[in-house]
């Protein structure tokens, strides 16, 4: 059956929590599941942890003057082998997941406000800076997240003035590209 079908028969909501539970079973609990979310629910989603520690998210607007591209550098990632060494790290002793997650959410959560108040100039800053804090905690915990092909596909859209991060797991896969033109 279509996704349509699905949301159709048994409401969105509902289609997501099985989407969401294959996804976990799939991924062996690892992930947040934010794509599975996106896809199901369509739209810009906001995603986050509750303090149960479960997901939930919230379609918002799209800015109608904001404009974005997804960028695929020709290699896909794996996302088991990504998740794996996330899951690695999270178990480490010298792991301080909850402050590290915290510090790379930062620049997200400006993006979230630059987005819902369609403030350009904001989005380009704070998407810099997720990119930014990204790149940095990667080359710390040597993730290999951000690959010399995503690096170009930055480089270039840093000289067209485009905001844009990498997205996805990473790891020579993808970015997202936002302007205002």
């Amino acid at each position: 059956l279509g996704e349509q079908a699905l949301a159709a028969s048994s409401g969105k909501e509902r289609v997501l929590d099985l989407a969401l539970k294959a996804h976990q079973q799939a991924q062996g609990k690892r992930g947040s599941g934010y794509d599975v979310a996106t896809a199901t629910l369509g739209g810009l989603v906001v995603w986050r942890k509750n303090t149960d520690g479960n997901y939930s998210g919230e379609t918002i607007t799209w800015p109608t003057n904001l404009h974005c591209l997804a960028g695929y550098c020709g290699t896909s990632a794996d996302t088991r082998h990504y998740l794996k060494s996330f899951s690695d790290w999270q178990a480490s002793d010298n792991a301080d997941v909850d402050a590290e997650l915290a510090m790379l959410s930062r620049p997200v959560e400006e993006m979230l406000q630059a987005v819902t108040s369609t403030d350009y100039d904001q989005l380009h800053h704070a998407t810099r800076r997720a990119h930014d804090a990204l790149l940095e905690w990667d080359r710390r915990f040597e993730m290999g997240i951000v690959t010399v092909p995503i690096a170009k596909m930055i480089e270039i859209s840093q000289k067209l003035k485009v905001a844009a991060k990498v997205s996805g797991a990473g790891g020579g896969d993808s970015l997202i590209a936002f302007s205002d033109d």
